[in-house]
């Protein structure tokens, strides 16, 4: 009886030693890091970013806005392969957007080939890409700037 009270009376303090070492407050007061929700700061005067910012045109200068690249062959290639990479997932390869993921939204993925896309204008097209319609993600800090303009190419050669 003796050596069972002391086995217990070892286990005890053994347990209350490591939930004293491993839980202390030193667990409780730590710093949490939220990169998400952090500002960012201002940047100084004067500067101007030296690589990677295109701005995305405002709807008025949207409409005015024409391809600067031809629409060769090659280009379309290039089009489908980054439509492929960013859009067809949602829109589906077709642009009618009847793929499981496109379908599990609500609203549903534009479709890509009615009339109404097809009536806009290739600025319209590229800043509907940039900023995002509905659920689609706003895509200009994902797409590269030299890939943008064959994606709205690509786009517009989806016609019914």
């Amino acid at each position: 009886m003796r050596g069972m009270r002391a086995l217990v009376a070892a286990a005890l303090v053994c347990a209350s030693a490591l939930a004293l070492s491993s839980c202390g407050p030193r667990m409780k007061r730590q710093v949490s890091l939220r990169p998400y929700k952090r500002e960012v700061p201002p940047m100084p005067d004067n500067t101007v970013p030296r690589s990677g910012f295109v701005p995305v045109p405002s709807s008025a200068e949207a409409v005015k806005l024409r391809c600067p690249v031809p629409p060769t062959r090659e280009a379309l290639a290039l089009g489908q392969r980054y439509y492929g990479y960013y859009c067809a997932h949602c829109h589906a390869p077709d642009g009618r957007g009847e793929v499981p993921v496109g379908q599990s939204y609500q609203p549903r993925p534009t479709d890509l080939t009615s009339a109404r896309v097809q009536r806009m204008t290739e600025g319209e097209l590229y800043r509907a890409m940039l900023v995002g319609v509905g659920h689609e993600p706003a895509l200009a800090p994902t797409v590269a700037p030299d890939r943008r303009w064959p994606i709205v190419l690509y786009v517009r050669s989806l016609r019914p």
